[in-house]
């Protein structure tokens, strides 16, 4: 698979290649490149850099002169907020996302939305199976509703970022008890499926189907209590409850202060933007698969993930698809490291597809291995985004699972900054 955006260097700009084999797992990789043969064939874009600096050293000078007015002006105009932002209750031209999360009582995520919000009314609810295996960057593939659990709301917004290829703009968690602070009064929710539980040897309906009111307790459970039904009656219920909530949000400006107390205006332009406008519910397509046991489990393809976000959500893509697909290694043995980089290749327009550990854990320095000639300036720009390592690349046996592969060494600490 070849991107467009990272087409073939001409060799004195791209990366050299050695002949000895070095090592990444299981399979060959050249010898990591000296930083003097980095230097030499980086000299076109250091030159390139050089007359960028010289034309920002001319128009650096008359910002010096006018920095001093323009603060002044600031002082006397800026308003109680610090940082410039949409306003609230407002969508953003380039649209505005919150991925919206209802933990169950063992802290795992039941319930995950995403809201999307457009200016030409493009508006949707889309929401993920909680049994949806994928790659949780940092830690390998598990089920997206473990994904809070590892390392917080974060690291869920990053895997559904990841999963789909789209910004999220902020994530908001909810548990059953501030789910229930924030309805106040029964909302009338029309269920198209019964929610059933086990009773000893018995069954009990928990909430029949059809229009009813239902109040913040019975609303938090039809979210992430799954019964005895499987994912697609828990989805089909979550559909239902979000309908109602969002008809709510739509007239009641309150209602909607209450879900979101606590968060930024991100979460609350998603929502006011999705109430009063007419959104579409979905639930991401996924392909439904049974591994030993028979436990219940949804996997989506790479292209299928991209092309729903395109067909969908296209205001919110990170970059073009297909994306540079690319693992990372932990070589170094400090837990926390690889999580860090992942995310910043996330936020970048990259796709993670695995984390895992290297062959082993005294690397001194960050690896970054193109896999195959055509990925050398993708490997060039992995580097530019975490900000360190050697460049190398694989042109024997090159992967044919992700393009490619950063080995974190110790150079990188454990916050992920180098």
């Amino acid at each position: 698979m070849t991107d467009s955006r990272h087409r073939k260097v001409d060799r004195k700009q791209g990366v050299k290649v050695r002949s000895k084999q070095g090592r990444r797992r299981s399979s060959g990789v050249d010898q990591p490149l000296s930083r003097e043969e980095l230097k030499v064939a980086a000299q076109a874009d250091r030159a390139r850099r050089a007359r960028r600096r010289i034309a920002w050293a001319v128009g650096g000078a008359l910002v010096i002169v006018w920095s001093a007015v323009i603060f002044s002006f600031w002082l006397g105009q800026r308003t109680t907020t610090d940082d410039p932002q949409t306003p609230i209750g407002e969508v953003p031209s380039e649209g505005v996302s919150a991925l919206f999360a209802v933990l169950n009582s063992e802290g795992r995520t039941m319930s995950i939305a995403l809201l999307a919000a457009s200016e030409d009314g493009n508006d949707r609810v889309a929401m993920l199976h909680p049994s949806l295996l994928v790659t949780i960057p940092g830690f390998g593939e598990n089920l997206v509703s473990n994904a809070e659990l590892f390392d917080g709301p974060a690291l869920l917004g990053t895997t559904v970022s990841n999963l789909l290829g789209v910004r999220i703009d902020e994530v908001v968690v909810w548990t059953a008890a501030s789910l229930q602070a924030a309805i106040t009064e029964p909302i009338l929710i029309d269920l198209p499926e019964p929610l059933i539980v086990a009773d000893g040897t018995a069954q009990l309906v928990i909430a029949g189907t059809g229009p009813i009111a239902r109040d913040g307790a019975a609303i938090a459970r039809l979210l992430v209590d799954k019964g005895l039904g499987d994912d697609l009656d828990l989805l089909q219920r979550q559909g239902a409850v979000w309908s109602g909530l969002l008809d709510r949000g739509g007239v009641d400006e309150a209602f909607i202060d209450r879900l979101v107390a606590g968060a930024g205006a991100a979460a609350r332009n998603a929502l006011v933007g999705v109430s009063t406008g007419d959104p579409v519910l979905t639930i991401v397509p996924a392909t439904r698969i049974e591994p030993s046991g028979r436990v219940e489990r949804y996997q989506l393809d790479g292209r299928d993930a991209a092309a729903f976000a395109a067909a969908h959500i296209s205001y919110l893509q990170l970059a073009q698809e297909p994306r540079v697909r690319v693992e990372v290694l932990n070589g170094n043995g400090t837990i926390g490291t690889t999580r860090p980089v992942a995310a910043l290749l996330v936020d970048a327009g990259f796709r993670i597809v695995v984390t895992d550990n290297a062959d082993r854990s005294d690397y001194p320095t960050t690896l970054i291995i193109a896999q195959g000639r055509n990925f050398q300036q993708a490997a060039l720009s992995v580097r530019e985004v975490i900000g360190l390592g050697d460049v190398s690349m694989e042109i024997r046996q090159p992967s044919g699972v992700v393009d490619v592969t950063i080995i974190v060494g110790q150079d990188l600490p454990a916050g992920g900054e180098g």
